[in-house]
C-alpha cells in the first residue's frame, strides 16, 4: 500500500454478521415458541370440543337408562335434605349404576343439578346438596348451552378414589324431556391428563422441529450475510490496498470454498436430523392409529388404500397385507361407490365437501359381501406434494339394534294394555296412557301412590298374601283381579306382575301390565247362559242338569241321604203346537216352568231338556225305612206338581178370523220318578230310569205317575238290545222267508203265505211276534217289508217257470207304515217289473187296523195295483173295527178268518157264529174266504160245512223253508 493510502480515513466497519446472528436467533426462538403454543391452544380447543361431544353422548346414554331413577331425585329435591337425597341414591343403587356405566371411559365424576341450582346427585356423595345457582357455566347450561372448562387439579375425588395432579375437563350439559324442555343439568368431569401430557410433548416436538428448520434457514442466511460481510471487508481492503498480489486473492478464494464446504456438511447433518424426526412422527402416528377404538383407513390421491389399522381389519375382514394398495371402493357397496368417489375427490382437491370434517352414517361392505351400517368421518392431510384422505369408521350395528329395541320398548309401553312401574316398595314411578284410559287416573295422580289406590275391596288379605308370595318365589304372578276406577266403578282385569331384580338379586322394581276384561267377562257370562240355560224358560239345560245331578249324587254319598229324579212330559203338547202354533206352545212351556219353580225348594233343581220335557231333582230326602220315606216325599211333591200343572192356563191366542185374546187351556202331565241314594249309579243311568218310568206312565193312560221298576228297565234294555240287533240283521241280511201252504178242501196246495223269519247268530230262529212290532215302532218295517216283497216276487217268477208250481199264488203281509208311503204303489210295480213276477199271482194282505185312517187314499192305491192284477186279502178279519160301508167299497179279493175264531170254533158257539157270519159276508160281497190257524180235521170240516173251502194251518203244514215247501207241494 502506498503512503497515500495509509493516510486515508475509512468509514467505521459495520458488524453485519454479528447483528444478523443476534436478531435471527431471537426471531427463531420467538417464532418456535409462538407456533408451539398456538398448536397447543388449537389442540386443547379441539380436545374440549371432542370431550363435549363424548360427554353429551354419555349423558344421553346415562339419562336414557337411569332417568326414571334420577327423576325421582328431581321430584324429591324441593322438600328433601341432602342426606335424604344421598339415601335415595344409595337405595336405588345409583352410585353403583353410574360407576358401572362410566367404567372404561375417561369420566371420573358425574353431577346432576336441579334447575334451581341444587346438586341432587353427585358420584361424590359429599357434594350432594351444593348450590350452583351462581355458577356461570351452570346458568349457561340451564339456558340451553353446552359449556366446558379445562383445569388442573392437584387432588381430585374420582369414582375409584382420590387422585393427584389431574387435568380435568368439566362439561355442563342441559337435559331435555320428550317435549324438548330442559329439566336438569348434568356436569361430566373427564380426565384428560394423558392427552394434555401428550399435547405438551407434541408441543415440545413442534418447537424443536421449528427451531431446527429455522436454524437451517439461519445457517443458509448466515452464509450469505458472511459472504456479504467479506465482500464489504474486501472492498475496504481494496480501498486501503491499491495493489493486491495474486497469492492473496487465491488465498481468499480458497478460504471461501472451505466455508462453502462447511456449510454443505452442516446442511447434510441437519437433513438427517429432519428425516429422523419424520420417522419418529410416523411411528407415533402408527401407534395412535393401531391403538384407536375405531377403524382408520387412509387412501392416497388415486383412491388406493395406504393405511389400515387393526380395528379396520376386525370391521371389514381384510388383513393389512390383503387390502393395502387395493382400491378404496372395495369397502363400499356398489350403489354408493360413485357418490363416495366424488366426495373423496372433492376432499383431496381441497374443495368444499359436505362430509369433510363431519360424521355421517352410511353402509360398509365386508369381505364376505355383507353390508353393515357405519359412521364415517373424513379428514384430508398432505405430506409434501402428496395428498391423502383418512376415514375414521365406526360399526354402529349394535347402536342401531339398541335404538330399535328402545323404539320397540317405547311402543310396547304405550300399547293397549295398562302398564304400571313401581319401585321395590310398591310406590308407582310411571304409568302409560292405557293406564289412564282404563282407570281414569292420570299420571300425576298415580305417581307417588301405591297400586292400593285401585283396590275394590272384593279380595281378602289372603288373596294378596298369595299373590305377593308367588312374586317372591317365582318372580311373577298373573291372574284375574277386581279393581276400582277413579269414578268408583268396579271392573275386572287380567293382571300380570313381574319383579325386576338387580345384579345382586334384590328386587328393584315391579312391572305390572293389565287389561280391562269387562267385555270378555260379559261375553263369558252370556256364553255360560247359552251353554247352561234354556233360552226360552231360563231353566238349566241338560248340561247343567247333569252337573247338578252329579253333585246331588255325591252329596247322597257324603250325607247318607236320598234324592229323587222326576221326569215330566206334557200330555198332548204336540197337538197344541200343531193346532195353535209354536208361539202358543212356547207360552205354555214358560208358564209350566214358572209353576215348577214355584213348587220346589231352593235347594232343588228344575230343568228343561227340550220340547215338552222337564226334569226336577230333589235333594236331601229322608233315607230311612228302606227309602220308603223318600219315596213318599217324592210322590207327595209329584202329586202336588201334577195338580198344579193341571190347572187351566190362560194363553194369548189368535184364532182364525178372530182378534187376539186370552183363552183357557188344560194340560196334564205324565211323570216318571226314580230314587237315588248311596248306591253307585251314574247321572245318565238315572235319566234313563226316570225316562223309562215316564213312558210307562204314558202307556198307562197319561196324567199319572210311575216309579222306576228294575224289571221295567230290564225290558227296556232288552228292547234296546233287540233294536240294535235288528238294525244289524237288516244290514247283514240275516232274514229268511218261510212259506206256509194254503190248501183247498181236497188238500191240494193252491198257494202260500210268505212269512219272514230272523236267523239270529246267537238266539237262533226268532219268531215274528218278537221283532215285527219293534220293526214297526222303529220304522225298520219299511226296509224289511220291501225285502220280503222283492223275495216273494222273485220266487213267483221262479215258480212261473215250472209247470208244477206256476199255478201257485203267494200272499205277502203289508204293514200300515208301508201302505201309507206315497211311493208304495210305484215301489210294488217296480219290484214286479224288475223281478218279472206275474202280478195276478201276488196277493197283498192288509189288516183291519190299516182301514181306520185315510180310507179313500188306501182305496185309491188298491185300485191302482188292482188294475195290473195284484189281489188283496183282508187279514185277521173280525178282530178290528172295520166299517162295512168301507168294506164294500174296497177292491178286496178275499177275507181271512182270524185264527182266534178258528181255534175254539168247535167249543165256543160265539166263535162258530162269527166264523159262519164271516163266510156268509164274504159270499154276499162276492169275495173269497180262507181260514187260518186250522189245526184239526174237525175244524176243517166245520168250516167246509159253513162254506169255507180254503185253509191254512198246522193241520196241513207249518211254515217251511223254500225247499221243504216245494217238496210238500209236490207230494200234496
Amino acid at each position: 500500500m502506498s503512503q497515500e493510502g495509509q493516510g486515508v480515513a475509512l468509514p467505521r466497519q459495520f458488524a453485519l454478521a454479528r447483528h444478523f446472528s443476534i436478531a435471527s436467533l431471537v426471531c427463531t426462538i420467538i417464532v418456535a415458541v409462538l407456533l408451539g403454543w398456538s398448536y397447543q391452544y388449537l389442540a386443547l380447543r379441539d380436545l374440549k370440543h371432542l370431550a363435549e361431544d363424548r360427554n353429551l353422548a354419555l349423558t344421553h346414554a346415562l339419562s336414557n337408562s337411569l332417568w326414571p331413577k334420577f327423576s325421582g331425585l328431581m321430584a324429591a329435591n324441593a322438600n328433601t335434605s341432602p342426606t335424604a337425597l344421598r339415601a335415595m341414591a344409595y337405595r336405588d343403587s345409583l352410585y353403583t349404576l353410574v360407576a358401572r356405566q362410566m367404567k372404561d371411559t375417561d369420566v371420573v365424576k358425574v353431577k346432576i343439578y336441579a334447575l334451581d341450582g341444587m346438586t341432587v346427585f353427585s358420584s361424590d356423595p359429599t357434594q350432594t346438596g351444593e348450590d350452583k345457582r351462581d355458577n356461570s357455566a351452570f346458568r349457561a347450561a340451564r339456558d340451553g348451552q353446552v359449556t366446558s372448562g379445562l383445569t388442573h387439579r392437584h387432588s381430585f375425588d374420582a369414582f375409584e378414589g382420590t387422585r393427584n395432579h389431574l387435568d380435568i375437563i368439566s362439561t355442563y350439559l342441559p337435559i331435555r324431556d320428550e317435549q324438548k324442555r330442559i329439566v336438569a343439568v348434568f356436569e361430566i368431569y373427564s380426565d384428560v391428563t394423558d392427552l394434555t401430557t401428550q399435547l405438551g410433548e407434541t408441543r415440545s416436538i413442534v418447537i424443536a422441529t421449528v427451531l431446527g428448520l429455522l436454524a437451517l434457514l439461519y445457517a443458509l442466511q448466515y452464509v450469505f450475510v458472511a459472504r456479504a460481510q467479506r465482500t464489504i471487508d474486501g472492498q475496504q481492503m481494496l480501498l486501503k490496498q491499491s495493489i493486491q498480489d495474486l497469492d492473496r486473492r487465491v488465498h481468499e478464494r480458497t478460504a471461501s470454498l472451505d466455508a462453502t464446504n462447511l456449510s454443505l456438511l452442516k446442511e447434510i447433518e441437519e437433513r438427517k436430523q429432519v428425516e429422523q424426526i419424520l420417522r419418529e412422527s410416523t411411528a407415533r402416528y402408527q401407534a395412535v392409529t393401531q391403538s384407536a377404538n375405531d377403524a382408520i383407513v387412509t387412501a392416497d390421491s388415486r383412491g388406493n388404500i395406504v393405511g389400515w389399522n387393526r380395528q379396520a381389519e376386525a370391521a371389514f375382514g381384510y388383513t393389512e397385507a390383503e387390502i393395502i394398495s387395493q382400491p378404496l371402493t372395495r369397502l363400499i357397496p356398489e350403489r354408493h361407490r360413485e357418490s363416495h368417489v366424488r366426495g373423496i375427490d372433492r376432499v383431496l382437491a381441497g374443495g368444499e365437501s359436505r362430509v369433510s370434517g363431519k360424521a355421517f352414517e352410511t353402509e360398509g361392505l365386508r369381505r364376505d359381501g355383507t353390508e353393515f351400517p357405519i359412521e364415517l368421518s373424513l379428514a384430508k392431510w398432505e405430506v409434501g406434494d402428496k395428498r391423502y384422505v383418512s376415514g375414521t369408521i365406526r360399526d354402529i350395528s349394535e347402536r342401531i339394534r339398541t335404538e330399535q329395541h328402545l323404539r320397540v320398548a317405547a311402543t310396547t309401553f304405550e300399547a293397549q294394555e295398562g302398564v304400571t312401574i313401581t319401585d321395590a316398595n310398591k310406590v308407582i314411578l310411571r304409568v302409560n296412557r292405557a293406564f289412564t284410559e282404563i282407570t281414569g287416573y292420570d299420571s300425576d295422580e298415580a305417581v307417588g301412590n301405591t297400586p292400593h289406590m285401585l283396590s275394590s275391596g272384593r279380595h281378602d288379605p289372603v288373596f294378596y298374601e298369595s299373590m305377593w308370595g308367588s312374586l317372591a318365589r317365582t318372580g311373577s304372578w298373573q291372574g284375574e283381579i277386581w279393581n276400582r276406577r277413579k269414578n268408583g266403578e268396579e271392573f275386572p282385569e287380567w293382571l300380570s306382575i313381574t319383579a325386576v331384580r338387580g345384579i345382586g338379586g334384590e328386587v328393584t322394581n315391579y312391572v305390572g301390565t293389565f287389561a280391562d276384561i269387562t267385555e270378555r267377562k260379559a261375553a263369558e257370562n252370556e256364553i255360560a247362559q247359552l251353554a247352561f240355560y234354556d233360552h226360552l224358560t231360563g231353566l238349566p239345560n241338560r248340561r247343567l242338569l247333569l252337573d247338578r245331578l252329579r253333585h246331588a249324587l255325591a252329596g247322597c254319598v257324603r250325607n247318607s241321604r236320598c234324592g229323587a229324579l222326576m221326569f215330566f212330559d206334557l200330555d198332548n203338547f204336540k197337538t197344541l203346537n200343531d193346532t195353535l202354533g209354536h208361539d202358543v206352545g212356547d207360552q205354555l212351556l214358560v208358564e209350566v216352568a214358572s209353576r215348577l219353580q214355584s213348587s220346589i225348594r231352593q235347594s232343588d233343581t228344575v230343568a228343561r231338556l227340550g220340547g215338552d220335557e222337564f226334569v226336577v231333582v230333589l235333594e236331601d230326602l229322608d233315607g230311612g225305612d228302606g227309602d220308603q220315606l223318600a219315596a213318599m216325599q217324592a210322590e207327595a211333591l209329584a202329586v202336588k206338581i201334577q195338580a198344579m200343572l193341571s190347572q187351566p192356563y190362560l194363553l194369548d191366542i189368535v184364532a182364525s178370523g178372530e182378534a187376539r185374546g186370552k183363552r183357557s187351556h188344560h194340560c196334564s202331565s205324565s211323570i216318571g220318578i226314580t230314587l237315588f241314594d248311596r248306591t253307585p249309579v251314574t247321572a245318565e243311568e238315572l235319566m234313563k230310569r226316570a225316562d223309562t218310568a215316564m213312558y210307562q206312565a204314558k202307556a198307562l193312560g197319561r196324567n199319572t205317575l210311575r216309579f222306576f221298576d228294575p224289571a221295567m228297565q230290564a225290558a227296556v234294555t232288552a228292547h234296546a238290545a233287540l233294536e240294535n240287533d235288528l238294525r244289524k240283521a237288516i244290514a247283514e241280511r240275516q232274514f229268511l222267508v218261510h212259506y206256509q201252504a194254503q190248501v183247498d178242501f181236497s188238500g191240494q196246495v193252491i198257494g202260500a203265505e210268505a212269512l219272514v223269519r230272523w236267523q239270529h247268530p246267537q238266539r237262533g230262529l226268532v219268531h215274528p211276534t218278537e221283532f215285527i212290532p219293534l220293526a214297526e215302532d222303529t220304522g225298520l218295517i219299511q226296509t224289511l217289508g220291501h225285502w220280503v216283497l222283492e223275495t216273494a216276487c222273485r220266487q213267483l217268477a221262479a215258480w212261473a217257470a215250472r209247470p208244477e208250481t206256476r199255478h201257485l199264488t203267494l200272499a205277502v203281509n203289508v204293514s200300515a207304515q208301508e201302505f201309507r208311503r206315497k211311493d208304495f204303489v210305484e215301489e210294488v210295480l217296480e219290484t214286479i217289473r224288475s223281478t218279472g213276477a206275474n202280478p195276478q199271482r201276488l196277493k197283498l194282505e192288509l189288516t183291519e187296523s190299516q182301514l181306520v185312517h185315510n180310507v179313500q187314499e188306501i182305496i185309491d192305491k188298491m185300485l191302482l195295483l188292482k188294475a195290473v192284477g195284484v189281489g188283496f186279502s183282508l187279514d185277521d178279519f173280525g178282530t178290528g173295527y172295520s166299517s162295512l160301508a168301507y168294506l164294500k167299497r174296497m177292491p178286496l179279493d178275499q177275507l181271512k178268518i182270524d185264527q182266534s175264531f178258528v181255534r175254539d170254533v168247535l167249543l165256543d158257539s160265539n166263535d162258530a157264529a162269527i166264523a159262519r157270519t164271516v163266510v156268509a159276508l164274504a159270499h154276499s160281497l162276492g169275495l173269497g174266504v180262507i181260514a187260518e190257524g186250522v189245526e184239526s180235521a174237525l175244524q176243517r170240516d166245520f168250516l167246509a160245512n159253513s162254506g169255507c173251502h180254503a185253509y191254512q194251518g198246522f193241520f196241513f203244514s207249518r211254515p217251511l223253508p223254500l225247499e221243504e215247501f216245494e217238496r210238500f207241494a209236490r207230494q200234496a
